[in-house]
């Protein structure tokens, strides 16, 4: 039993031991699968890290930043190390660069610009080495430059530079300080920069693009007195003008010494003969520069330094005062090399030639092309300054045959920058929008400009100077629309409202004066002359020589006519006709005098002030008018032969291709009503072929029926009543057949009352045939 009890013991234990022995091999066991586990997915985290880093930089070597995004969007910073942080931030401000090359918006483009900035300087700032960070620091400094950020990316240059590099790498560096040099204005540094690269590279092109950059440099001088001061050393003892002299042959040397040392096919050599064309245009040697230009057309050189010589050669002859030869010269440049990388230089010069020499067609053509083929922000906006504030080639075109065309022309331009430039557009627009109004203005399109110029109201940020235009030109519509007195009256107050001492407030106070005299409020209207006169009276006695004080006294003297007080009416117009005789206004204000002296009966006065000013009148309205008026005179005053050439007067205005068919038909009306008035009184047989012509004409007026009614009513007590009743018959037939007027109703009263009469006539005849009564 004893050994019994010890043999269970013992294998109790033993049991436990192995128990024992397989629970610590099993925890063994256990803890190197968890390590492997542990490592492998360590090793697959890191794989994960560098493929989504290696992903992120190939979908920024191929510009797909949104794709490089979601490859790092899932990377946390704590899993990366130094390296990959480092690879991790660059990958970041590379997206930021795409985005911002991507953006419209200038106020986008800083932002994403300023975000890859603070990234790469993160990246730099942790490089584990003094190369990578000179590389980050510089790609920071090109960014800066290519954004235009000269003075940042100065300063990025230079703390690139203090890293160990390359000669080549440093030299090229030094290069690109002198770009941002030369923008900052710091020329004297440049100037330095320059010549240490000239001096110290044995790389041939490096030499050659630091010399010509240098002897660019200092032809500028020579040509920029401000250039001439910023480049000048600060002790410097020679004057401006022995300065030039030696920056002349400085550069003149450096030119001669890049064509003798570089090949002759090279674009080096090839500027450096531009820049003694520039040289020899400087010293007005006229033969050495067509020399110079010529070889350059017959050399293998690039189209830009060809195209240059012949620009160059351009502004010789225009600085020369041969603006003809200029614009040939420029458009034989235009001919040979179109797709010259100068084209937009050349285009502008044309344009800056042809409105000199009054080409204002040509001119046109060439703001068109410049506006729809690649246009240019900074030259577009330029020329729309221009345009807005001298609209002299807006006025030539609008007065024009083809003016409808360029209409047309302008808006498509204008629509296409809206639409394909958004960016130019928003500089532009305020210019754009006046523009366009004011072409439609001067084109008599008074609606549509009006139209237009609520577009340039609504458009934020007009300048004062744009707010008065827009106020002129539209006060100017409603004038020249032949709007509604109030609203010419509105459109005048607001500007003078606005703008009391603006350029056009007499012409305001004129046109308030006019709608006052239009609206019959002759004493307001005299009121608001008097502040015209007064304002002349200051203004060292030249107020003869005003238009709108010229115009005033005119008025001054029709407003007296319908006050009624001829005599101070005639006093003023006849001590002023001379001055009114060459003015727009001359025809209206001599009708009015004309009227006056008809109202007195002085017919032959009357006819004399028609005369007078007939022939001074340019205005196709006015001119028949006063033709009308003259003749409705004549009938007045003569006889026969008067009646006879007023007939042909109303044959000629009814042929007329000038006058608007409105102003013919009213015109014609009064021609008419003279005509029939002297037949009634002097040749009633001319009055029935009268009434048969006006009749069809104005079958849609009332007005006819007067005169239809004196024809008829005359006929009573010399026409046998038959014959009278037949006539008042076809009257109503061929005249009033679906009219059913007061007149109508009158004329089938009188054909009753006249078949009444004729059948009591007709039954007292028979009674006296058949009866014998």
């Amino acid at each position: 039993m004893k050994s019994k009890a010890i043999f269970i013991q013992s294998a109790i234990v033993l049991l436990a031991a192995l128990i024992a022995s397989a629970l610590i091999y099993g925890l063994l066991q256990g803890e190197q699968k968890f390590k492997d586990m542990a490592l492998e997915k360590k090793i697959a985290k890191a794989k994960k890290i560098e493929d989504a880093l290696m992903n992120g930089k190939d979908h920024i070597s191929e510009k797909r930043f949104e794709y490089a995004r979601r490859a790092i969007a899932n990377l946390d910073e704590k899993d990366l190390n130094t390296e990959q942080k480092r690879r991790y931030l660059l990958i970041i401000g590379d997206i930021n660069v795409l985005r911002c090359q991507n953006a419209k918006e200038p106020e986008i483009r800083q932002f994403y610009l300023d975000m890859a900035t603070k990234f790469f300087a993160q990246a730099a700032a942790i490089s584990g080495s003094k190369e990578e960070k000179n590389e980050i620091i510089r790609r920071n400094a090109i960014l800066f430059l290519d954004h235009k950020d000269w003075a940042r990316a100065l300063s990025s240059f230079r703390e690139a530079e203090s890293y160990q590099i390359l000669p080549e790498d440093r030299w090229k560096i030094l290069l690109q300080e002198a770009q941002c040099l030369s923008q900052l204005h710091r020329n004297y540094e440049q100037l330095q920069v320059l010549s240490q690269v000239a001096d110290e590279s044995d790389d041939r092109d490096i030499w050659a693009q630091a010399t010509l950059s240098k002897a660019s440099l200092l032809v500028s001088a020579c040509l920029d007195p401000e250039i001439m001061k910023t480049i000048t050393a600060p002790k410097e003892t020679l004057s401006a003008k022995e300065l030039t002299t030696k920056f002349k042959k400085e550069a003149e040397e450096a030119y001669l010494k890049i064509i003798k040392d570089m090949p002759a096919v090279n674009d080096f050599s090839a500027t450096a003969e531009v820049g003694l064309l520039r040289l020899a245009i400087m010293d007005k040697n006229r033969i050495r520069a067509y020399e110079i230009g010529n070889k350059i057309q017959e050399s293998g050189g690039a189209m830009k330094e060809k195209a240059e010589s012949i620009l160059l050669l351009g502004k010789l002859e225009e600085d020369s005062g041969n603006v003809l030869v200029a614009i040939r010269t420029l458009e034989l440049c235009m001919k040979r090399y179109p797709k010259t990388t100068l084209r937009l230089d050349v285009l502008t010069s044309l344009y800056r030639l042809y409105t000199k020499n009054e080409a204002w067609e040509k001119a046109f053509n060439t703001l068109e092309d410049l506006f729809v083929h690649e246009p240019d922000e900074k030259t577009i906006s330029g020329l729309m300054k221009q345009l807005s504030s001298d609209s002299k080639i807006v006025e030539v075109l609008a007065a024009s045959d083809a003016k409808a065309d360029y209409d047309r022309r302008l808006e498509y331009m204008l629509a296409y920058l809206r639409k394909s430039h958004p960016i130019i557009w928003r500089n532009i627009e305020n210019d754009a929008y006046l523009l366009y109004a004011r072409l439609l203005f001067l084109c008599g399109n008074y609606e549509r400009a009006e139209k237009e110029l609520e577009m340039c109201l609504n458009t934020p940020k007009n300048t004062e100077a744009q707010i008065e235009t827009i106020y002129y030109l539209d006060m100017s519509s409603a004038v020249k629309g032949k709007k509604d007195p109030v609203v010419c009256i509105t459109r005048a107050r607001r500007y003078l409202n606005s703008f009391p001492k603006g350029a056009h407030y007499q012409e305001a106070l004129m046109n308030l004066l006019d709608s006052y005299y239009k609206m019959g409020l002759f004493e307001a209207a005299i009121s608001i002359s008097r502040k015209i006169y007064v304002d002349d009276l200051s203004k060292d006695n030249l107020y003869a020589q005003n238009p709108f004080w010229i115009k005033t006294v005119a008025r001054i003297g029709q407003c007296y006519q319908k006050l009624g007080e001829n005599e101070k009416s005639n006093k003023i117009l006849r001590a002023n006709n001379s001055l009114f005789l060459d003015k727009p206004y001359a025809g209206e204000v001599f009708l009015s005098w004309s009227r006056d002296a008809e109202a007195a009966n002085q017919l032959s006065e009357a006819i004399r002030r028609i005369e007078l000013v007939l022939p001074s009148v340019v205005d196709t309205d006015t001119r028949a008018e006063l033709y009308v008026a003259q003749y409705l005179l004549k009938l007045k005053n003569d006889g026969i032969r008067d009646f006879n050439d007023a007939r042909l007067l109303l044959s000629k205005i009814g042929a007329s291709k000038s006058l608007a068919e409105e102003k013919k038909r009213v015109l014609r009306r009064q021609l008419y009503e003279g005509l029939l008035e002297y037949a009634f009184a002097n040749s009633p047989e001319h009055i029935n072929g009268l009434l048969d012509e006006l009749v069809p004409e104005f079958k849609d007026q009332n007005w006819p029926e007067i005169w239809i009614l004196k024809s008829l009513s005359r006929m009573f007590g010399h026409t046998e009543l038959e014959t009278l009743g037949k006539k008042h018959k076809e009257t109503l037939e061929n005249v009033y057949k679906d009219k059913n007027t007061e007149t109508v109703k009158f004329i089938r009263e009188q054909v009753k009352l006249i078949n009444s009469v004729v059948e009591i006539e007709n039954t007292v005849k028979k009674l006296k045939t058949e009866r014998g009564l």
